[in-house]
């Protein structure tokens, strides 16, 4: 599933956006995630597979609007995650399934 997100913090207060992400789990199974994060350029930013009972279960990636304009596009080949907890940098990220979403999301909720 691809998704864009955008921190709602204006790019020049945003220093940068600490997040972790792990491989999901369901009652059934924990199969392996596919994780990539591009900016808004198209620049890639992670490339990654991730695996609950693996060698690489999570991963942790600063998101810096400074060398990485946002909205950042988050594609995943997984049915239960990568399961996304925010570090630091920022209270909330907003998720959308297309840019246009993204923005209209943004206007309605105002600076």
């Amino acid at each position: 599933m691809d998704r864009a997100s955008s921190s709602r913090q204006p790019s020049d207060v945003c220093a940068g956006v600490a997040v972790a992400a792990r491989s999901g789990i369901s009652y059934e199974s924990a199969p392996p995630s596919g994780m990539r994060i591009t900016d808004a350029n198209g620049k890639l930013i992670l490339d990654t597979s991730l695996f609950y009972f693996g060698d690489r279960p999570g991963t942790k990636v600063t998101l810096d609007p400074a060398l990485h304009p946002q909205p950042w596009h988050w594609h995943s080949l997984s049915r239960y995650g990568p399961i996304v907890r925010i570090l630091n940098g920022t209270d909330e990220l907003l998720w959308a399934l297309t840019p246009a979403d993204l923005a209209a999301m943004s206007a309605k909720l105002g600076p």
